[in-house]
C-alpha cells in the first residue's frame, strides 16, 4: 500500500491511498478507524500524473505527492492513525 496524499489539519488527517487496485481518499482521527470516504479505480487513469491532474481538478488543494510512499500496511484495514501520522511526519516534517 501507497500514500498518494496526505495532509493534517489540527489532529485530522486527510489523504488518499493506493492499494495496487484503487485510489482510496481517506480520513484519519486519532482514536478511530480510518474511514474511507471515496474509492476510485486505478484503471481510470492512464498514470499516477493522470490521478494527480484529476485530484487538482476536483480539489486545487489537494496536496499530491510527487512520488508514493510505503505505507507498512497490507491492506485499508490495517492503516491506523499512528501509521499515517508518522508518514505524514516524515513526508512534510522531517
Amino acid at each position: 500500500m501507497q500514500v498518494v496524499s496526505i495532509d493534517k489539519v489540527g489532529d485530522t488527517l486527510y489523504g488518499c491511498v493506493d492499494d495496487g487496485v484503487h485510489y482510496h481518499f481517506f480520513v484519519s482521527v486519532r482514536g478511530c478507524p480510518v474511514d474511507c470516504e471515496r474509492t476510485v479505480a486505478k484503471g481510470t487513469f492512464q498514470d499516477y500524473h493522470g490521478f494527480a491532474r484529476f485530484c487538482v481538478e476536483q480539489d486545487p488543494n489537494t496536496m499530491i505527492l510527487e512520488e508514493p510512499v510505503y505505507a507498512p500496511a497490507a491492506s485499508l484495514d490495517e492503516l491506523t492513525y499512528d501509521i499515517l501520522l508518522d508518514l505524514w511526519e516524515r513526508v512534510w516534517v522531517r
